[in-house]
């Protein structure tokens, strides 16, 4: 009996069990798809400008990228956000932090900032990729998760202030 009752329970608790992991997946999906629709107009119409206002619509700092932005544009349905640059650069920052940018900046719009980010290395005790910037809730600061990814990335605190507008890039010479 015992060895049934067993069997019973766990098997309407694997059930449930399963049924909240996919609604947890499904609901994680459309949060971040509502993120990116959240910004859908902006990006539609996006312009050279709008990549700045964009970044604050989502309480991200203006100036995450530098002066100078050619082109943006958002994909609703991919929730990516795509930052073109005259060429690859990089600026320093009030916070004394150093960034390095590609000419195309690449990133997926998540409810908490802008995650699997390509083009943009930040300088600490040597390059390392960012890999995602998030606010957190945070008033003050935000996080840059720098490394490979961001299971195995660092989290490094930057001031809003120090980024608060884009600031004048040194442009790298084409070699």
């Amino acid at each position: 009996m015992d060895k049934l009752a067993s069997q019973v329970l766990f098997g309407r608790t694997k059930n449930k069990m399963d049924k909240f992991a996919d609604d947890t997946a499904r609901d994680l999906k459309n949060m971040a798809k509502n993120a990116g629709k959240a910004f859908t107009s902006l990006g539609t119409r996006a312009s050279k400008k709008d990549a700045y206002g964009y970044l604050e619509s989502m309480g991200l700092p203006r100036g995450i990228f530098p002066k100078g932005v050619t082109n943006f544009s958002f994909n609703e349905d991919t929730c990516k956000f795509v930052v073109e640059l005259p060429g690859e650069c990089e600026v320093t920052y009030a916070d004394n932090s150093v960034v390095y940018y590609a000419q195309k900046i690449t990133a997926r719009v998540a409810v908490e900032g802008l995650d699997e980010i390509e083009g943009m290395k930040t300088k600490l005790l040597f390059w390392l990729p960012v890999h995602s910037i998030t606010v957190d809730g945070d008033k003050e600061n935000f996080y840059w998760y720098v490394g490979a990814t961001r299971a195995t990335a660092l989290p490094k605190t930057r001031p809003k202030k120090a980024f608060k507008e884009p600031q004048e890039a040194e442009f790298c010479e084409p070699e």
